[in-house]
């Protein structure tokens, strides 16, 4: 079966349109990704080194302002493994974690599931203080589905801008390969006429 002259023009056209919104989509969806985890992880450093270098203790009031500044949420355990502060309303045993000791260090870890919420999972060792309620380990518990709303906030617009893009390059290459159709349908026509001896204008 022969393709009529329009979809023969139609098909290559969009065919490059696919394969070019597919890989810019697939670009921008890993450059969204990394765009969002660099923002979200340097946000938890910035409140991560106040609750550091601060003098005042941190208690279940303070961890839930942090919580406000950043969608995460924070348990402070003690040495001996007791929780002394937390954002959460009810804190089950958080999974062991290796601490890091410097703000600089601190990245969305692991996946865990608390109260039954998907979190990435970091811990933080905060200076010994005899004389401070701040000394322990923090917990940092960034919520995995505030990280995918982040994620489609950043990819979203510009995956339907290639969206809307393609679709208007679609209709006019419909449009141009329609025309171009009727016009070549019109020459054979025309040339068969003329083959059958009808030479009338």
């Amino acid at each position: 079966m022969r393709w009529s002259i329009r979809n023969q023009i139609l098909s290559p056209l969009l065919a490059v349109a696919i394969v070019s919104l597919t890989a810019v989509g697939a670009i921008n969806a890993v450059l969204s990704e990394h765009r969002t985890r660099d923002q979200v992880e340097v946000q938890l450093r910035q409140v991560i080194g106040v609750l550091s270098s601060s003098t005042f203790p941190l208690t279940n009031t303070v961890l839930r302002q942090m919580r406000d500044l950043s969608g995460a949420e924070f348990v402070l355990v003690d040495a001996a493994g007791t929780v002394a502060a937390t954002s959460l309303s009810d804190v089950a045993p958080l999974p062991a974690a290796k601490a890091v000791s410097r703000v600089e260090e601190v990245q969305l870890g692991p996946s865990s599931l608390v109260e039954g919420r998907w979190y990435f999972h970091t811990t933080v060792q905060l200076p010994a203080d005899p004389h401070s309620s701040r000394a322990g380990v923090l917990h940092v518990l960034f919520p995995q589905d505030e990280y995918r709303r982040a994620w489609r906030q950043a990819f979203v617009p510009a995956f339907a801008v290639g969206v809307v893009t393609m679709s208007i390059l679609a209709a006019v290459a419909w449009a141009v390969a329609s025309r171009m159709s009727r016009t070549i349908t019109r020459l054979r026509e025309e040339a068969l006429r003329v083959a059958e001896g009808d030479f009338r204008p």
